[in-house]
């Protein structure tokens, strides 16, 4: 009951406090191109949601306000968007059929579209959504995407159109969650228990149906590790694009296979961070991991992480 009005009270302070860091860091972002017209190099402020277009990785940089498109190689910074270009600051996102970037803003509650096809304008907003709304992942069918909320009253998945913004109520009753994603059944696996697990270690994985609205939990079991009853703090469920279901924990940032079926979770990576904030996967066997305080680790198939140097 403590851990649960400790995490309320900071729910409640937690876009108070970021709102006035945004306006520091703010100060310290580089533009979106120098006079030249090259990329600016410097690594994000923040390393927040990330996914892949073909073998290029976006990166949100939250704290930064931008958002990063990286060589997935070199760590390259390839492409720059932040407040100047109409960008609000970022946390999750997707990428759409058409190449569109989709983005969540928790600080101001906005579903960002940034197309790329050269149709303008090139920054809009899809929808606005609650203040907290965070993960985001795109439905099976590619005609919309689905939203979940963090740090928020907010307990419910909604589905965006992708053609008009309209918004559906897909599933309630689901509670804080985090990055999350569709399996190969067609149903949303997501983090459960939200930031109060951090301190009680007993975060688990919800399987939401978005055409049902059925919510059902999967209860985690560590063999190797007797002593521990669950996540602390899941930041993001996956599927890989070879079929195996991760999930990360944030606090003390690991790496973990679980099996769908039973629940077995086997720590698969250790990342040499404090704080996991999300991830994803290539079919080579890569998979990224952001450190939320401006870090990016890549781990291989064996397991094994190490830093991965932004800018080049």
């Amino acid at each position: 009951m403590r851990a649960g009005i400790a995490v309320h009270r900071v729910r409640r302070t937690t876009f108070a406090a970021v709102a006035g860091l945004l306006l520091v860091f703010a100060a310290c972002v580089p533009p979106s191109t120098l006079p030249d017209g090259t990329v600016p190099q410097a690594g994000p402020i923040g390393s927040n949601g990330l996914v892949f277009d073909g073998t290029d990785l976006w990166l949100a940089d939250y704290f930064g306000g931008q958002l990063l498109r990286l060589d997935a190689t070199t760590g390259r910074v390839l492409e720059r968007l932040n407040a100047d270009d109409g960008i609000a600051a970022p946390d999750d996102l997707v990428i759409a059929p058409d190449g569109s970037v989709i983005y969540t803003s928790p600080q101001t509650g906005v579903v960002g579209r940034v197309r790329r096809d050269g149709s303008t304008p090139r920054v809009s907003v899809l929808a606005h959504r609650p203040i907290g709304v965070n993960p985001i992942a795109l439905t099976p069918d590619g005609t919309a995407v689905v939203v979940g909320y963090e740090f928020s009253e907010a307990s419910h998945i909604d589905r965006i159109e992708l053609s008009t913004g309209a918004v559906t109520m897909v599933a309630a009753g689901v509670g804080e969650t985090n990055g999350f994603s569709f399996g190969p059944d067609g149903v949303l696996w997501a983090p459960a228990g939200g930031a109060v697990t951090a301190l009680t270690g007993d975060g688990a994985i919800a399987r939401i149906d978005i055409g049902t609205g059925a919510v059902d939990t999967l209860r985690l079991s560590f063999p190797h590790d007797s002593s521990k009853r669950g996540l602390r703090f899941g930041a993001s469920v996956r599927w890989t694009p070879d079929g195996r279901l991760l999930a990360l924990e944030a606090v003390g940032a690991g790496v973990y296979d679980i099996d769908p079926a039973t629940g077995v979770a086997t720590r698969s990576s250790v990342i040499p961070a404090d704080f996991g904030d999300n991830m994803a996967s290539l079919p080579d066997g890569r998979t990224f991991v952001s450190n939320f305080v401006g870090g990016l680790f890549v781990v291989d198939a064996t397991g094994a992480a190490r830093p991965f140097p932004i800018g080049g």
